[in-house]
């Protein structure tokens, strides 16, 4: 059983290290709790099976731009350059913008 699983895994690993546009799963060893990030295609996720890994999720996956949420401030700096832009384009709005984010 163990054998199957890690030939599995040796199989997608080998199968998939050159090849960056497929998503990377992550897992987790129930007996060794080590942590695996493993890369395949969902067809080939959706036919893995394993009793010793299990899916893992660490973090919720980042959705929106933290700045347009409204968690985080722009920089300093972002403003800065923001106001060259501004002082160099005729008809330009981004001062509007710029005095509401202080």
């Amino acid at each position: 059983m163990i054998v199957n699983v890690c030939y599995q895994l040796v199989t997608f690993i080998n199968l998939n290290i050159s090849d960056t546009s497929l998503p990377i799963y992550t897992f987790i060893n129930k007996e060794t709790n080590e942590i695996q990030d493993i890369r395949m295609s969902i067809k080939e996720y959706s036919e893995f099976k394993s009793d010793i890994l299990e899916r893992h999720f660490d973090q919720a996956p980042s959705l929106g731009d933290p700045v347009r949420l409204g968690l985080l401030k722009p920089s300093g700096a972002f403003n800065e350059v923001l106001s060259k832009i501004h002082e160099r384009t005729p008809y330009s709005k981004l001062n509007e913008n710029l005095s509401r984010n202080p």
